[in-house]
């Protein structure tokens, strides 16, 4: 007898999302195969098929968006007084 799946998931704190990015292999069979092995039920296939949507999408919104980036001015440093003139100054 197979444990739910909605009960594993909120008794550990997993979210669909968390298992689906926790999978080195990210397919149907895979993520079947997670639940068999712990023996858990499997959420329905349209479950997964709406977390791999939302996982593509976000592919496509995180390819790097390159920013200029204004250079630098150096910051210039005061000038050491060697530790035998400051000692005449003050006196």
């Amino acid at each position: 007898m197979l444990i739910d799946w909605k009960y594993t998931y909120k008794r550990r704190g997993w979210t669909i999302q968390s298992v689906f990015n926790s999978l080195s292999e990210k397919t149907w069979e895979a993520f079947e195969a997670f639940h068999k092995i712990r023996g858990i039920q499997s959420p329905e296939k349209n479950e997964y098929d709406k977390t791999f949507s939302l996982h593509e999408k976000s592919n496509i919104q995180d390819e790097p968006i390159q920013e200029e980036v204004p250079k630098k001015k150096k910051a210039y440093t005061k000038k050491r007084v060697p530790s035998n003139e400051r000692a005449k100054t003050k006196k």
